[in-house]
């Protein structure tokens, strides 16, 4: 006899990897020794598997997002209200705001980051990143584990090197001539995306004539950098027609990096445009705005839907008992996606006195462990530096990485108290997007490259078909 309940899928589960597949796994992850990390222990064992539906839900909403985005950057030339609304996080950023209003409208490479529900499979946007940024740690991995696992939807393009990088130098080519293009591979002393950068110069320097260029960024000033990788082929700043703009400073260095990039006529891409839409304070106002007359209504509701409740940090005093009714609160700051100014407040750990105090604190003096706070209170070269503005968001559990039996002896890690969420990455050609799926797993609270725990137990996957 069959029961007749009906059994409750998984929305993702780890597919991990035989002993045998995972000794293959971690000798094909060997890097050369001035690698900075170990690759193998940085990755998971095998791949998130996340039912189709919800990755086409995932594509969808992301594609919703955008469309609403391009609608509401057509008005904001001619409504004032939504461009007042829209610049807040920018305050005393003249420079800025004039790039951002001014600049085309684009969002055709990004990465729009979401937590599962693991009942319903209900996808909740964390927040959005112009620019992709780590897309290659997941590409590495798939050429592996594809031999493996499915990772492709039918009826959409997987998205990979070639595909992102002819669908932005198209975009930019459209705008102006470009024979090179820039990347910053240092940031205040810092290499996290040198790697990555490597591997687009190389593509470029083999399959296009437009020749890579490596950056440094220091406190607002970029200059050139070489590297034996990527010898610099230009002698001054003006001799770059395009910088890929994947990257963030404090405010001020923010505003003095626009600066030298409008003396020196360079173009960026993603365009400088994508700011308006990439930040957390854009999330809260899209809930409260009318819905734009181009995006039919099932389609705005479904993105409704998908938005955790948010406002402004200055309005937390008129939503006191919304809040004590929440699980816990998420404090973030508005246009810095970087987990070191993203704070979590648990009630399950934290008492809602606490939180309260913590967001008062936040409102009168910004918030002491923010990296850009830092930044303003000393090592700035700026007297008077603009301070950031942040957006509480309702805390969701994130969704629990599920795998059959107890985690296998042949790997070091016990993933039992591992949780992941689910980064969808978009590259547009016309209309049509291009996608990758991957995941961040982590044992604490969230994803913490910042600290030596947060890398310890900070691993990568990609996302396959569930």
């Amino acid at each position: 006899m069959h029961s007749s309940a009906t059994t409750i899928r998984p929305a993702s589960k780890a597919l991990l990897l035989s002993a045998a597949e995972h000794t293959l796994f971690c000798k094909y992850l060997e890097r050369p020794a001035d690698y900075p990390f170990d690759l193998s222990a940085s990755v998971l064992s095998g791949s998130v598997g996340v039912g189709e539906n919800i990755l086409r839900d995932a594509v969808h909403i992301a594609d919703i997002f955008r469309r609403v985005s391009r609608s509401l950057h057509i008005s904001v030339q001619s409504d004032a209200a939504l461009r007042t609304a829209l610049l807040r996080p920018f305050a005393d950023l003249p420079t800025i705001q004039s790039s951002l209003i001014n600049s085309p409208f684009y969002l055709g490479y990004f990465r729009m980051d979401f937590f599962i529900d693991p009942v319903s499979g209900a996808l909740k946007i964390m927040e959005i990143n112009s620019g992709g940024a780590s897309l290659t740690d997941f590409l590495c991995s798939k050429n592996f584990l594809q031999h493996y696992h499915q990772y492709d939807l039918a009826g959409l393009q997987a998205l990979d090197i070639p595909v992102m990088l002819r669908s932005i130098l198209k975009t930019a080519g459209s705008l102006r001539p470009i024979r090179t293009l820039g990347f910053v591979a240092e940031e205040n002393g810092e290499s996290d995306y040198l790697w990555e950068y490597l591997e687009y110069a190389k593509w470029l320097q083999e399959n296009a004539a437009i020749k890579p260029v490596f950056l440094s960024l220091t406190n607002g000033e970029l200059k050139l950098l070489d590297h034996p990788k990527a010898p610099c082929p230009i002698t001054a700043l003006s001799d770059l027609d395009c910088i890929f703009n994947d990257w963030f400073e404090d405010l001020a260095g923010l505003e003095c990096a626009e600066q030298m990039i409008k003396q020196h006529d360079i173009l960026t891409i993603p365009m400088r445009s994508d700011l308006l839409f990439e930040n957390k304070h854009y999330l809260s106002l899209l809930q409260t705005i009318g819905k734009p007359s181009a995006v039919s209504e099932e389609d705005w509701q479904l993105l409704q839907k998908a938005l955790l409740r948010s406002f402004p940090l200055e309005e937390y005093k008129n939503h006191v008992e919304e809040v004590r009714q929440w699980p816990g609160v998420v404090l973030k700051m508005d246009i810095d996606c970087a987990s070191e100014n993203v704070f979590i407040y648990d009630f399950k750990k934290t008492s809602f006195a606490e939180a309260l105090a913590a967001l008062d604190r936040t409102l009168r003096r910004g918030h002491p462990s923010s990296q850009p706070f830092a930044l303003s209170q000393g090592k700035s070269q700026h007297s008077h530096p603009p301070l950031p503005t942040w957006t509480i968001q309702k805390f969701t559990e994130p969704t629990p990485l599920t795998f059959e039996g107890s985690t296998p002896p042949w790997i070091k890690i016990d993933y039992a108290p591992y949780k992941h969420d689910l980064m969808t990455y978009m590259c547009y050609e016309g209309e049509t997007p291009s996608v990758l799926f991957g995941s961040r797993c982590f044992a604490n609270e969230k994803w913490d490259e910042m600290t030596e725990e947060g890398k310890k137990d900070g691993l990568w996957a990609p996302v396959s078909v569930l």
